[in-house]
């Protein structure tokens, strides 16, 4: 089997997949990975952990955290422990548009899923697990 050539095809067919588009305020897809990242790791983080856990550099995440502050989805302050660090909290209209794209992308989703059927969903969501099982082995 060529693997090399399965894989081409693979991104091939994946480089025209989309996600449902942001309504009311646009962010970028920068700005959803980090209301995102809030939303799920307990509302707070300092803004040095969400460049490191997301993998972009700092400059870009405080533009990022400009931006998600100027529409109100976050808010920015000194830690209290060093005045260094700047810890970055989720505000409720950060939650909201979280969880508002997490439906969306849900819907999209099960709409997918539907079309592949009652046998080849399940199937594919398997396969998706391993893959990412597999990638957190390599990588955790």
């Amino acid at each position: 089997m060529d693997y090399r050539a399965l894989a081409e095809e693979l991104l091939a067919a994946m480089a025209y997949q989309t996600m449902p588009t942001e309504e009311p305020k646009q962010l970028s897809v920068g700005e959803r990975g980090i209301l995102n990242y809030l939303h799920y790791h307990n509302n707070d983080a300092f803004a040095g952990e969400i460049s490191r856990d997301l993998g972009i550099t700092t400059g870009r995440t405080a533009i990022a955290l400009k931006n998600l502050e100027k529409k109100g989805l976050i808010q920015r302050s000194a830690s209290e422990t060093d005045r260094r660090c700047v810890v970055v909290r989720i505000t409720e209209a950060g939650s909201q548009a979280a969880e508002a794209f997490r439906l969306r992308v849900l819907d999209s989703v099960e709409d997918v899923l539907r079309a592949l059927g009652e046998r080849d969903a399940p199937e594919y969501v398997r396969l998706v697990k391993r893959i990412t099982a597999l990638e957190i082995g390599r990588h955790g």
